[in-house]
């Protein structure tokens, strides 16, 4: 998978699963203690996210689908609390 590719596919299904929480980036962004323009880069596919900003996003939003990469349809259940403990 190439970096583009997988920046696409990060946005499309961060963006898919916030609209189906039906939240804003600043609601997404005070769910994970990520700044809301940071979010709005990610989905809009001008950010390169950092491993460590990836994590806290993806453990943060609870899919049906154990595979991140897949299918931007990927349906949501919710998001957790936020947990800032040190990985």
């Amino acid at each position: 998978m190439k970096i583009d590719e997988a920046k696409h596919l990060l946005a499309t299904n961060m963006k898919t699963a916030r609209k189906q929480l039906k939240i804003s980036q600043e609601v997404l962004a005070n769910k994970v203690g990520i700044h809301r323009t940071y979010i709005g880069g990610i989905e809009q596919e001008k950010r390169n996210t950092s491993l460590q900003n990836f994590y806290i996003i993806k453990t943060q939003i609870i899919f049906k689908k154990t595979n991140f990469w897949g299918s931007p349809q990927s349906t949501t259940l919710g998001i957790r609390p936020l947990d800032r403990t040190p990985v």
